[in-house]
Protein backbone atom coordinates (compact mmCIF):
# COMPACT_ATOMS: atom_id res chain seq x y z
CA UNK A 1 0.00 0.00 0.00
CA UNK A 2 1.46 3.61 -0.90
CA UNK A 3 2.59 5.79 1.69
CA UNK A 4 1.48 9.22 1.25
CA UNK A 5 5.40 11.35 1.46
CA UNK A 6 4.23 15.10 0.58
CA UNK A 7 1.53 17.48 0.15
CA UNK A 8 2.40 20.39 -2.54
CA UNK A 9 -0.19 23.26 -2.51
CA UNK A 10 -0.63 25.31 -6.00
CA UNK A 11 -1.97 28.50 -5.98
CA UNK A 12 -3.61 29.77 -9.03
CA UNK A 13 -5.69 32.36 -10.95
CA UNK A 14 -4.04 36.03 -10.92
CA UNK A 15 -5.11 36.76 -7.48
CA UNK A 16 -4.33 32.89 -5.94
CA UNK A 17 -8.16 32.25 -5.55
CA UNK A 18 -7.94 28.33 -6.66
CA UNK A 19 -5.81 25.94 -4.41
CA UNK A 20 -4.91 22.78 -5.88
CA UNK A 21 -2.98 20.02 -4.12
CA UNK A 22 -0.34 17.27 -5.70
CA UNK A 23 -0.17 14.52 -3.19
CA UNK A 24 2.77 12.53 -3.86
CA UNK A 25 3.72 8.98 -2.19
CA UNK A 26 6.37 6.79 -2.03
CA UNK A 27 5.57 4.66 -5.51
CA UNK A 28 7.13 6.74 -8.10
CA UNK A 29 4.96 7.99 -10.46
CA UNK A 30 2.18 7.72 -8.71
CA UNK A 31 0.12 10.38 -7.18
CA UNK A 32 -2.97 12.25 -6.27
CA UNK A 33 -4.12 16.03 -7.75
CA UNK A 34 -7.19 17.60 -6.78
CA UNK A 35 -9.20 21.17 -6.33
CA UNK A 36 -8.79 22.04 -2.32
CA UNK A 37 -10.23 25.83 -1.98
CA UNK A 38 -12.50 27.48 0.30
CA UNK A 39 -13.76 30.50 -1.68
CA UNK A 40 -13.77 32.80 1.32
CA UNK A 41 -10.09 31.81 2.83
CA UNK A 42 -7.37 30.58 0.37
CA UNK A 43 -4.87 31.03 2.83
CA UNK A 44 -6.22 28.47 5.39
CA UNK A 45 -5.98 25.60 2.79
CA UNK A 46 -2.27 26.64 2.23
CA UNK A 47 0.04 27.50 5.33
Amino acid sequence: MAKIKEVRCIRTRRNGMWVIVKVLTDQPGLYGIGSASEVNHPGAVVT
